[in-house]
């Protein structure tokens, strides 16, 4: 988060599967790609929302994720 700690959580709403960037537009399901991503460092980038089924923890609506070597 903005203050250096560690988010180790991460939920989608969507039951389809995403569309990866680039040229390919490939398709993966959330499932896999956190299991892509298990154990590795992210940075995410997006918006904060709020939820109403949890109205008091912040969420962040993301729009881009990169992996850190």
């Amino acid at each position: 988060d903005d203050n250096g700690r560690t988010i180790n959580y991460l939920y989608s709403s969507d039951t389809g599967p995403l569309k990866t960037p680039g040229d390919s537009g490939e398709l993966i399901t959330f499932e896999r790609l956190m299991s892509m991503l298990r154990n590795r460092r992210v940075i995410l980038t997006g918006v904060e929302a709020v939820d109403s089924r949890w109205p008091a923890l912040p969420l962040l609506d993301v729009r881009t994720l990169k992996t850190l070597p």
